[in-house]
Protein backbone atom coordinates (compact mmCIF):
# COMPACT_ATOMS: atom_id res chain seq x y z
CA UNK A 1 0.00 0.00 0.00
CA UNK A 2 1.25 3.47 -0.78
CA UNK A 3 1.71 5.62 2.30
CA UNK A 4 -0.37 8.79 2.40
CA UNK A 5 1.76 11.92 2.18
CA UNK A 6 3.00 13.33 5.51
CA UNK A 7 5.86 15.70 4.71
CA UNK A 8 6.43 16.93 8.29
CA UNK A 9 5.66 14.44 11.04
CA UNK A 10 3.19 15.97 13.52
CA UNK A 11 3.73 15.90 17.27
CA UNK A 12 1.13 13.15 17.52
CA UNK A 13 -1.42 11.60 15.14
CA UNK A 14 -4.98 12.97 14.94
CA UNK A 15 -7.92 11.25 16.64
CA UNK A 16 -11.50 11.01 15.53
CA UNK A 17 -13.37 11.67 18.76
CA UNK A 18 -14.60 10.11 22.00
CA UNK A 19 -15.11 6.38 21.93
CA UNK A 20 -18.41 4.55 22.12
CA UNK A 21 -16.62 1.29 22.89
CA UNK A 22 -17.76 -0.73 25.89
CA UNK A 23 -15.50 -2.78 28.22
CA UNK A 24 -16.81 -6.00 26.67
CA UNK A 25 -15.40 -4.87 23.31
CA UNK A 26 -11.85 -5.03 24.70
CA UNK A 27 -11.83 -8.68 25.70
CA UNK A 28 -9.37 -9.53 22.90
CA UNK A 29 -6.85 -6.80 23.81
CA UNK A 30 -3.81 -8.58 25.28
CA UNK A 31 -2.64 -5.60 27.29
CA UNK A 32 -5.92 -5.57 29.25
CA UNK A 33 -6.17 -9.31 29.89
CA UNK A 34 -7.26 -9.89 33.49
CA UNK A 35 -8.06 -6.23 34.15
CA UNK A 36 -11.23 -5.45 36.10
CA UNK A 37 -14.13 -4.14 33.98
CA UNK A 38 -14.48 -1.08 36.22
CA UNK A 39 -10.85 -0.12 35.53
CA UNK A 40 -11.41 -0.54 31.80
CA UNK A 41 -14.42 1.76 32.05
CA UNK A 42 -12.18 4.46 33.55
CA UNK A 43 -9.68 3.96 30.73
CA UNK A 44 -12.40 4.26 28.11
CA UNK A 45 -13.67 7.50 29.60
CA UNK A 46 -10.30 9.15 28.93
CA UNK A 47 -9.62 7.57 25.53
CA UNK A 48 -10.58 8.40 21.97
CA UNK A 49 -11.18 6.29 18.89
CA UNK A 50 -9.30 6.48 15.59
CA UNK A 51 -9.97 5.00 12.16
CA UNK A 52 -7.22 4.48 9.56
CA UNK A 53 -7.60 3.71 5.89
CA UNK A 54 -5.37 1.13 4.21
CA UNK A 55 -1.96 2.69 3.57
CA UNK A 56 -2.43 5.51 6.07
CA UNK A 57 0.41 6.22 8.50
CA UNK A 58 -0.21 6.03 12.22
CA UNK A 59 3.38 6.74 13.32
CA UNK A 60 6.49 7.88 11.47
CA UNK A 61 10.16 8.33 12.40
CA UNK A 62 10.69 11.64 14.18
CA UNK A 63 7.21 11.86 15.68
CA UNK A 64 6.90 12.38 19.42
CA UNK A 65 4.43 9.89 20.84
CA UNK A 66 2.50 10.39 24.09
CA UNK A 67 -0.24 7.81 23.50
CA UNK A 68 -0.76 4.08 23.59
CA UNK A 69 -2.68 2.60 20.65
CA UNK A 70 -4.83 -0.50 21.07
CA UNK A 71 -5.67 -2.16 17.75
CA UNK A 72 -9.37 -3.06 17.92
CA UNK A 73 -9.76 -4.34 14.36
CA UNK A 74 -7.77 -4.47 11.14
CA UNK A 75 -4.03 -4.89 10.73
CA UNK A 76 -0.97 -2.64 11.10
CA UNK A 77 2.51 -3.05 9.63
CA UNK A 78 5.67 -1.96 11.46
CA UNK A 79 8.44 -1.04 8.98
CA UNK A 80 11.82 -0.21 10.59
CA UNK A 81 13.58 0.97 7.42
CA UNK A 82 11.17 2.15 4.72
CA UNK A 83 7.37 2.39 4.43
CA UNK A 84 7.62 0.61 1.08
CA UNK A 85 10.14 -2.04 2.15
CA UNK A 86 9.41 -5.73 2.66
CA UNK A 87 11.03 -5.80 6.09
CA UNK A 88 9.08 -5.46 9.33
CA UNK A 89 6.19 -7.34 10.89
CA UNK A 90 2.41 -7.24 11.24
CA UNK A 91 0.25 -6.33 14.24
CA UNK A 92 -3.16 -7.99 14.52
CA UNK A 93 -6.36 -7.01 16.33
CA UNK A 94 -5.72 -7.14 20.08
CA UNK A 95 -2.12 -5.90 19.79
CA UNK A 96 -0.80 -2.63 21.22
CA UNK A 97 1.64 -0.21 19.63
CA UNK A 98 3.52 2.86 20.83
CA UNK A 99 4.28 1.65 24.33
CA UNK A 100 8.08 1.61 23.89
CA UNK A 101 8.23 5.21 22.63
CA UNK A 102 5.78 6.19 25.38
CA UNK A 103 8.11 4.70 28.00
CA UNK A 104 11.48 6.02 26.80
CA UNK A 105 10.04 9.34 25.57
CA UNK A 106 12.20 9.24 22.46
CA UNK A 107 10.99 10.09 18.93
CA UNK A 108 9.46 7.25 16.94
CA UNK A 109 12.09 5.24 15.06
CA UNK A 110 9.89 3.15 12.70
CA UNK A 111 6.93 3.50 10.38
CA UNK A 112 3.59 2.10 11.54
CA UNK A 113 1.02 1.94 8.74
CA UNK A 114 -2.43 0.46 8.26
CA UNK A 115 -2.11 -2.69 6.18
CA UNK A 116 -5.93 -2.71 5.93
CA UNK A 117 -8.72 -0.46 7.29
CA UNK A 118 -8.20 -0.39 11.05
CA UNK A 119 -9.83 0.92 14.23
CA UNK A 120 -7.76 1.90 17.25
CA UNK A 121 -8.32 3.11 20.77
CA UNK A 122 -5.99 6.02 21.61
CA UNK A 123 -5.08 5.99 25.30
CA UNK A 124 -3.31 9.02 26.89
CA UNK A 125 -0.08 7.99 28.59
CA UNK A 126 -1.12 9.39 31.97
CA UNK A 127 -4.31 7.28 31.89
CA UNK A 128 -2.38 4.14 31.08
CA UNK A 129 0.22 4.73 33.80
CA UNK A 130 -2.51 5.41 36.35
CA UNK A 131 -4.06 2.05 35.45
CA UNK A 132 -0.67 0.29 35.57
CA UNK A 133 -0.10 1.70 39.07
CA UNK A 134 -3.23 0.03 40.46
CA UNK A 135 -3.37 -3.11 38.28
CA UNK A 136 -0.77 -5.86 38.55
CA UNK A 137 -2.32 -7.46 35.44
CA UNK A 138 -1.59 -4.36 33.30
CA UNK A 139 2.03 -4.16 34.52
CA UNK A 140 2.53 -7.88 33.80
CA UNK A 141 0.91 -7.65 30.36
CA UNK A 142 3.04 -4.61 29.52
CA UNK A 143 6.26 -6.52 30.24
CA UNK A 144 5.08 -9.47 28.13
CA UNK A 145 4.13 -7.14 25.27
CA UNK A 146 7.44 -5.30 25.38
CA UNK A 147 9.35 -8.58 25.27
CA UNK A 148 7.36 -9.75 22.26
CA UNK A 149 7.89 -6.48 20.37
CA UNK A 150 11.63 -6.51 21.12
CA UNK A 151 11.89 -10.05 19.73
CA UNK A 152 9.98 -8.95 16.63
CA UNK A 153 12.31 -5.97 16.24
CA UNK A 154 15.40 -8.20 16.56
CA UNK A 155 13.97 -10.55 13.93
CA UNK A 156 13.20 -7.60 11.63
CA UNK A 157 16.71 -6.19 11.98
CA UNK A 158 18.27 -9.59 11.30
CA UNK A 159 16.11 -9.99 8.20
CA UNK A 160 17.09 -6.50 6.99
CA UNK A 161 20.75 -7.41 7.42
CA UNK A 162 20.23 -10.62 5.43
CA UNK A 163 18.51 -8.69 2.65
CA UNK A 164 21.29 -6.11 2.60
CA UNK A 165 23.89 -8.87 2.30
CA UNK A 166 21.91 -10.46 -0.53
CA UNK A 167 21.71 -7.15 -2.41
CA UNK A 168 25.45 -6.57 -1.94
CA UNK A 169 26.23 -10.01 -3.32
CA UNK A 170 23.91 -9.43 -6.28
CA UNK A 171 25.68 -6.14 -6.95
CA UNK A 172 29.08 -7.91 -6.93
CA UNK A 173 30.26 -6.41 -3.61
CA UNK A 174 31.95 -8.45 -0.89
CA UNK A 175 30.77 -8.05 2.68
CA UNK A 176 32.58 -6.92 4.83
CA UNK A 177 35.51 -5.55 2.76
CA UNK A 178 33.63 -3.62 0.07
CA UNK A 179 35.85 -5.18 -2.61
CA UNK A 180 34.56 -7.11 -5.61
CA UNK A 181 33.24 -10.53 -4.66
CA UNK A 182 34.20 -13.81 -6.36
CA UNK A 183 31.34 -13.70 -8.88
CA UNK A 184 32.12 -10.13 -9.97
CA UNK A 185 35.85 -10.82 -10.20
CA UNK A 186 35.33 -13.95 -12.31
CA UNK A 187 33.19 -11.95 -14.76
CA UNK A 188 35.98 -9.39 -15.00
CA UNK A 189 38.50 -12.16 -15.69
CA UNK A 190 36.31 -13.53 -18.49
CA UNK A 191 36.09 -10.07 -20.03
CA UNK A 192 39.86 -9.67 -19.80
CA UNK A 193 40.40 -13.10 -21.36
CA UNK A 194 38.15 -12.14 -24.29
CA UNK A 195 40.13 -8.93 -24.74
CA UNK A 196 43.40 -10.88 -24.65
CA UNK A 197 42.26 -13.19 -27.45
CA UNK A 198 41.04 -10.27 -29.55
CA UNK A 199 43.88 -7.78 -29.00
CA UNK A 200 46.73 -9.93 -27.70
CA UNK A 201 47.05 -7.87 -24.49
CA UNK A 202 48.85 -9.39 -21.54
CA UNK A 203 47.29 -9.68 -18.09
CA UNK A 204 48.51 -10.98 -14.75
CA UNK A 205 46.78 -12.21 -11.62
CA UNK A 206 48.12 -11.75 -8.08
CA UNK A 207 46.81 -14.28 -5.53
CA UNK A 208 47.03 -13.39 -1.83
CA UNK A 209 46.35 -15.52 1.25
CA UNK A 210 45.88 -13.73 4.57
CA UNK A 211 47.75 -15.65 7.27
CA UNK A 212 46.23 -16.19 10.70
CA UNK A 213 42.60 -15.27 9.96
CA UNK A 214 41.19 -18.51 11.37
CA UNK A 215 43.16 -18.09 14.58
CA UNK A 216 41.88 -14.52 14.98
CA UNK A 217 38.29 -15.69 14.44
CA UNK A 218 38.70 -18.54 16.93
CA UNK A 219 40.47 -16.45 19.57
CA UNK A 220 38.85 -13.01 19.29
CA UNK A 221 35.58 -13.63 17.42
CA UNK A 222 34.36 -12.94 13.90
CA UNK A 223 34.03 -9.19 14.48
CA UNK A 224 37.81 -9.04 14.99
CA UNK A 225 38.28 -11.25 11.92
CA UNK A 226 36.13 -8.89 9.85
CA UNK A 227 38.21 -5.93 11.06
CA UNK A 228 41.35 -7.80 9.98
CA UNK A 229 39.82 -8.43 6.55
CA UNK A 230 38.93 -4.75 6.14
CA UNK A 231 42.46 -3.66 7.04
CA UNK A 232 43.97 -6.18 4.66
CA UNK A 233 41.59 -5.02 1.92
CA UNK A 234 42.74 -1.44 2.50
CA UNK A 235 46.40 -2.46 2.18
CA UNK A 236 45.83 -4.41 -1.05
CA UNK A 237 43.66 -1.70 -2.58
CA UNK A 238 46.12 1.01 -1.55
CA UNK A 239 48.98 -0.92 -3.19
CA UNK A 240 47.13 -1.45 -6.48
CA UNK A 241 46.74 0.76 -9.52
CA UNK A 242 43.44 2.31 -10.52
CA UNK A 243 43.23 -0.09 -13.47
CA UNK A 244 43.71 -3.18 -11.28
CA UNK A 245 40.63 -5.09 -10.10
CA UNK A 246 40.87 -6.11 -6.44
CA UNK A 247 38.61 -8.81 -5.01
CA UNK A 248 38.10 -11.00 -1.99
CA UNK A 249 37.38 -14.48 -3.25
CA UNK A 250 36.20 -15.73 0.14
CA UNK A 251 37.70 -16.74 3.47
CA UNK A 252 41.29 -15.49 3.62
CA UNK A 253 41.77 -15.32 -0.18
CA UNK A 254 42.27 -12.05 -2.08
CA UNK A 255 43.05 -11.59 -5.75
CA UNK A 256 44.14 -8.74 -8.02
CA UNK A 257 43.59 -8.77 -11.78
CA UNK A 258 46.19 -6.57 -13.48
CA UNK A 259 45.25 -5.76 -17.10
CA UNK A 260 47.95 -5.00 -19.68
CA UNK A 261 50.62 -6.34 -17.33
CA UNK A 262 53.21 -9.04 -17.97
CA UNK A 263 54.39 -11.49 -15.34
Amino acid sequence: HGMKSMMNPPESPPVSGKSNIQPRDLGHVRLLAGVAPDDIADLLAASEEMALEAGEALLMPGMCNTHLYLLLSGQLRVAPVSPDGDDGWLLEAGDAVGELAMINRQPISAYVLAEQPSRLLVVPHETFWALADVSHAVARNLLINLGRHLRQADTGVARSERLQKHYLQSAGVDDPTGLRNRRSWQRACQTEETRHHRLGDHASIVMIDLDGLKQVNDRDGHAAGDAMLRRAAGVVRGSSRQTDLVARLGGDEFAVLCPQTTA
